[in-house]
């Protein structure tokens, strides 16, 4: 995605409040808005905030936006599907003008996701936590996908937890320390229950996953 996408080309400026600012152009911009709301639902999910912003700025800005080579775009990432069923969803429920003929895949199935992660997505710690396995199984269809997918979501690589612990950066040698960190911290939200807890999230990562192979096939 992050190939697809150049901020810096073909720039536009737009006056506001009477401050000349450089942005990206519409094709660009309804292509980052696409790509964020896709990488959300590649973790931990998306909300309603996604799919509005999506919806509203292609119509303010259909005459700007070239939706064949988005299109393109959108298949080299397997997310061409993706937005049809966003598309389908502002249609059937927000009256946004979409194509007849279009092909969807499984816009109520997202729906009913959408339904449980809130307005921004991943309203739940359970949805977090779920968001480190589903690249992982989604990838995956042996029968030990759920003990795969536990023990990278556990045991992460350094560059996906420098974010969150910039002092790995630095100090890389501290990672098995970080990986103890993560323990207590899913400890105190499992509580005594755990086995309970890792359930419910490998549920919920397992229905996401399951629309996402939908979309890869």
């Amino acid at each position: 995605m992050n190939q697809a996408v150049h901020p810096f080309v073909d720039t536009e400026i737009l006056e506001i409040e009477g401050v000349p600012l450089h942005v990206m152009n519409p094709c660009q911009s309804y292509l980052c808005l696409i790509f964020h709301t896709y990488k959300h639902f590649l973790g931990r999910g998306i909300g309603i905030r996604h799919i509005m912003d999506i919806l509203k700025y292609a119509d303010a800005h259909k005459d700007k936006i070239c939706f064949t080579e988005i299109g393109e775009i959108l298949k080299t990432v397997r997310a061409d599907t993706f937005l049809r069923d966003i598309q389908w969803i502002g249609n059937q429920y927000f009256d946004f003008p979409t194509d007849e003929n279009s092909q969807i895949c499984c816009p109520q199935k997202l729906l009913d996701d959408l339904f449980e992660t809130g307005i921004f997505g991943g309203s739940e710690k359970t949805d977090r936590y779920a968001a480190g396995i589903n690249l992982t199984i989604g990838t995956l269809d042996t029968k030990n996908w759920r003990l795969r997918g536990l023990i990278t979501s556990a045991f992460p690589g350094r560059t996906k937890l420098i974010e969150g612990y910039p002092y790995l950066e630095d100090k890389p040698w501290l990672l098995p320390a970080v990986w103890v960190l993560r323990f207590g911290k899913f400890g105190k939200y499992a509580g005594k229950d755990i086995v309970s807890a890792v359930q419910e999230i490998l549920n919920k990562a397992e229905k996401r996953v399951n629309i996402l192979r939908k979309y890869w096939q």
